[in-house]
């Protein structure tokens, strides 16, 4: 059984389905692990091919309570959105969804008398998800991330501010140095016109990639940093991650760049014969499956027998 439910967060009515574990009432959902799964990347709660609600039904018959919600101006919820959407995906890219998917999780958790939620999603989801179990670990159970990107998406110059690499960037330290012993550019910054903000996040990620490289890791220049630290954390602190990739193209980078020897906790799985979606072939049923055993080897929950036991009898 499927409902409807909102939740005011930061002043912002989201609004998700819950499926109900094996048609119970969430009142009997007290002390359970619960499964919040976030938009996959702009697409509504549902997911592309309907994926996500499959998922939701099919978690719901194994005694798990499931919600799908969208998050601030996607599908039903309130909220603005960018005109292009390479702004948008950058926003997610930087956790612009995470502090509202932490505060979603945790009034969840109070509402319904939870044990722990695991968050997942695809993609854009996956991200939100991992920057939201990294800022709060005790309250989230694990994390399900299924194709998740750790490319920063470029953004062109009537965008935002224009991006370079770092090694541009790099080559311009002349020039920025003469801005800097420049009166007349700190008068610029100090009235708001100029785009300092912009070579001061360039600079961080500039030393966060040094750093790797002089840790033995080499990763591309135009990869989130941000992310990639967030992911360790996570394995680090040994929270359970099923991570689900459409073929073995991205194993490699994930299991040697990223994590390196943390991942104690870490499940990696591959679906081959699908895409990016998970809706060409066999993917949504492989998908499901593999999420159902995951979530039933972390977070065992009655099976199912049982609780339909349990209602006849009541």
């Amino acid at each position: 059984m499927r409902s409807i439910l909102a939740q005011s967060i930061r002043g912002e009515r989201l609004v998700g389905t819950v499926h109900h574990p094996c048609g119970e009432s969430l009142n009997g959902t007290r002390g359970r692990v619960g499964l919040l799964i976030l938009n996959f990347g702009q697409a509504p709660r549902a997911g592309l091919g309907d994926l996500a609600a499959r998922m939701g039904d099919g978690l719901a018959s194994q005694g798990y309570p499931v919600f799908r919600f969208d998050l601030p101006g996607l599908g039903d919820s309130a909220g603005e959105l960018p005109e292009r959407i390479q702004v948008f995906w950058r926003h997610v890219q930087e956790g612009g969804h995470a502090e509202q998917a932490c505060e979603l999780a945790a009034s969840l958790i109070e509402r319904f008398k939870l044990k722990r939620l695991v968050l997942g999603g695809l993609c854009g989801g996956a991200i939100t998800a991992i920057y939201a179990a990294a800022k709060n670990p005790d309250v989230i159970a694990g994390v399900l991330a299924i194709e998740p990107d750790f490319i920063l998406t470029p953004l062109a110059k009537e965008q935002g501010p224009q991006e370079m690499s770092t090694s541009d960037y790099l080559c311009s330290v002349a020039a920025n140095k003469r801005n800097l012993l420049s009166l007349a550019s700190w008068g610029r910054f100090f009235s708001g016109q100029s785009a300092y903000r912009h070579h001061f996040e360039l600079l961080r990620r500039s030393a966060a990639l040094y750093w790797e490289r002089m840790r033995g890791r080499t990763l591309p220049e135009d990869a989130n940093v941000k992310l990639v630290h967030c992911t360790r954390k996570l394995a680090e602190r040994k929270v359970p991650m099923l991570i689900v990739s459409s073929g073995d193209a991205g194993r490699a980078f994930m299991e040697n760049d990223v994590l390196g020897s943390t991942r104690a906790a870490v499940r990696f799985d591959t679906i081959d014969g699908t895409n990016h979606l998970f809706i060409a072939g066999r993917g949504p049923q492989e998908l499901t499956s593999r999420v159902e055993t995951w979530m039933f080897d972390q977070y065992p929950s009655a099976p199912p027998s049982v609780l339909l036991t349990r209602q006849q009898v009541a």
